[in-house]
């Protein structure tokens, strides 16, 4: 859609008004990316392709252990791991959370490992705050470090819609 602003020559006044059309070329598709992170990839740090990521991308991650805050601003964002199990997302020296959703319309996580979580009153691994349309699908949320007590695991204020499915959390369901 486009919008043209005209004036009619007969009026006195300048007196603007507004016509909407659609051209016939329709309009333009938004191309979606593949951002890879891992050993040898254009990402070192899940945090990296994240923040450089727009609206529906995946954010495809290879085997490793990525200690890291990771913030999530744009909507639609997919993270998966290549192989299920394979890539560990460790809050051992985190003080909050391991990912961050505020304001997200669509976040899929898919096949991450989250381990060395820490059991306190703000400890998370996943943290949701004004957010929806969440899936978290073939992840595990491993014991605290203690193993005697779990950290809390998905932790969500203001949720509109999230899915958790094929997942296993060690000390049940925080």
């Amino acid at each position: 859609k486009a919008v043209l602003y005209m004036r009619r020559h007969n009026e006195e006044r300048s007196v603007l008004r507004s016509v909407e059309f659609t051209t016939s070329q329709g309009a333009a598709v938004k191309k979606t990316v593949t951002r890879e992170v891992g050993p040898g990839k254009k990402y070192a740090q899940v945090s990296q392709a994240v923040l450089a990521a727009n609206n529906g991308d995946t954010i495809l991650v290879y085997p490793g252990t990525y200690p890291e805050m990771i913030n999530v601003y744009s909507d639609n964002i997919t993270i998966k791991a290549v192989k299920p199990g394979t890539v560990k997302f460790s809050a051992e020296f985190m003080f909050d959370y391991s990912i961050k959703a505020s304001n997200v319309k669509g976040l899929t996580i898919d096949g991450i490992d989250f381990v060395g979580g820490r059991y306190s009153a703000s400890a998370k691994m996943i943290s949701l705050f004004r957010s929806g349309n969440i899936k978290i699908t073939n992840c595990r949320f491993h014991a605290g470090r203690k193993r005697k007590m779990g950290n809390l695991h998905i932790s969500g204020r203001y949720i509109k819609g999230i899915e958790v499915r094929n997942c296993v959390f060690d000390t049940g369901f925080h």
